[in-house]
């Protein structure tokens, strides 16, 4: 995994549209994998994505 494959939290939720104690949530939830680097997390591209469609298939069966 390179760094271009990581996001910071502001971008996280940004991206989301959610705010700052939403994002940490789902980081310690461990429900989108994030690493944490000095004093920032980081946040994988790929696990929002997975977090996404997880969410999607959830949504298509209720």
């Amino acid at each position: 995994m390179n760094t271009k494959e990581l996001i910071t939290v502001d971008e996280l939720c940004e991206f989301l549209q959610i705010g700052k104690n939403t994002a940490y949530n789902l980081i310690n939830k461990k429900l989108i994998t994030a690493y944490r680097i000095g004093h920032q997390w980081r946040i994988s591209k790929e696990s929002i994505h997975e977090y996404l469609n997880s969410r999607k298939t959830n949504m298509k069966n209720t």
